[in-house]
């Protein structure tokens, strides 16, 4: 007989009786699609594009007390990551595709180094970090058939830099002291890696596709941990997000689901899913938003271990570790990034929205939710669970 598996999942929503504690538009009228946002010391750093394929992006850096502008530079956007006295972000579109990296220097934002690689970007210490190699272009084979052809990058950016890309393409690591460029996993056909984290002990990498294949690689030998196969397709899952909490015990995946969970909450040592949700189902129901919610675009985890959802309608749903579940309205447009500042006790959010907004960190919420243990997910399909939360 199979062995029965516990998962834990949250249901049946039940509008708050508190109305959520008021949040503020900190920065109004800035340019919309922020993709990124970074806390280092007393400053926010954020990125952004402006949704077209020609933009060259921009970056902009504010205080966090007063969210003033300190310095702004065009050219730069996408991911960004703090590495050694760097940061790491990227540099304009190459045929619509991400594919250059742009080392700045903080103090002034210029650019003092382009690789031809792309985020997903994770820091392993202050000299080593993964990125993505370009997308690869499609390359026509007899029968009909199609398979990767060439990276889609500047050539001319690939002859100045000293890092060389590794076929079949995938994640790779990059020491910038040694000038030593080591592919890490492969990736397969045309899926490709969208998000990646690094455990706090530098030593295992954490990818996921856009498929939803999700794999641990021990950095040290390259060794695959676990892995979690892809989806057929992006209608059974299409991922947008992961998170990985700051202990490296939980890591959080997110995106959009036709027929199962939108949230997996997995034992980052074994890969094994430890909780599930239909976040954009639960938040549809208690009707937070007239705007529908379809997927989740963004995860963080709090300091204190808790973990913030956000969908694509501008909702934040908060997920404690003991199951209290809640949910409230965050933003008007989507939300691509969450960063949370003055030592956890707020939260600042980005996205399609021309604004930033600034909440406390509280549990009044605008929906509670119950989390409920079934045993076996199959078990689960073929039994009506009917719950109220007190």
């Amino acid at each position: 007989m199979a062995a029965r598996k516990t998962v834990r999942t949250w249901l049946e929503p039940k509008r708050g009786d508190e109305p959520r504690a008021p949040g503020s538009i900190v920065a109004k009228d800035t340019t919309p699609h922020v993709g990124s946002m970074l806390v280092v010391g007393d400053s926010l750093v954020v990125t952004h594009r402006e949704g077209l394929a020609s933009s060259p992006g921009g970056i902009t850096v504010r205080r966090l007390d007063d969210h003033r502008v300190i310095r702004t530079a065009r050219g730069s956007a996408g991911p960004i990551v703090a590495l050694g006295g760097r940061w790491l972000t990227e540099g304009p579109l190459f045929r619509g595709r991400s594919a250059s990296t742009h080392v700045l220097d903080p103090a002034t934002l210029e650019c003092v180094a382009q690789h031809p690689v792309c985020g997903p970007f994770a820091v392993r210490d202050d000299h080593r970090f993964v990125a993505s190699t370009p997308a690869l272009d499609v390359k026509l084979v007899p029968g009909g058939g199609v398979e990767p052809g060439a990276f889609v990058v500047d050539p001319a950016l690939v002859r100045s830099s000293w890092v060389k890309l590794p076929m079949p393409g995938g994640l790779v690591e990059i020491d910038v002291h040694a000038k030593k460029t080591e592919l890490v996993v492969p990736m397969n056909g045309f899926d490709e890696f969208r998000y990646a984290a690094i455990s706090p002990d530098g030593e295992t990498l954490y990818a996921a596709t856009s498929f939803g294949r999700t794999v641990a690689v021990r950095l040290a030998d390259r060794t695959i941990l676990w892995e979690r196969p892809p989806a057929k397709n992006v209608v059974e899952w299409s991922g947008h997000a992961l998170a990985l909490d700051r202990t490296g015990a939980f890591l959080a995946l997110g995106g959009l689901s036709g027929h199962g969970p939108d949230l997996l909450v997995l034992d980052a040592h074994t890969g094994k899913v430890e909780a599930h949700a239909r976040i954009c189902d639960m938040v549809n129901r208690a009707g937070i938003t007239t705007t529908k919610s379809s997927d989740v675009r963004t995860l963080a985890f709090h300091p204190e271990g808790w973990l913030a959802a956000a969908t694509n309608a501008g909702v934040i749903v908060e997920l404690s570790a003991s199951g209290e579940v809640s949910a409230f309205r965050a933003a008007t447009r989507s939300i691509e990034a969450i960063a949370f500042y003055d030592e956890g006790r707020a939260m600042i959010v980005g996205g399609a929205e021309p604004n930033l907004r600034s909440w406390p960190v509280d549990i009044a919420p605008e929906a509670r939710f119950r989390m409920i243990t079934v045993d076996d997910p199959e078990a689960k399909k073929r039994t009506r669970i009917v719950t109220k939360v007190p």
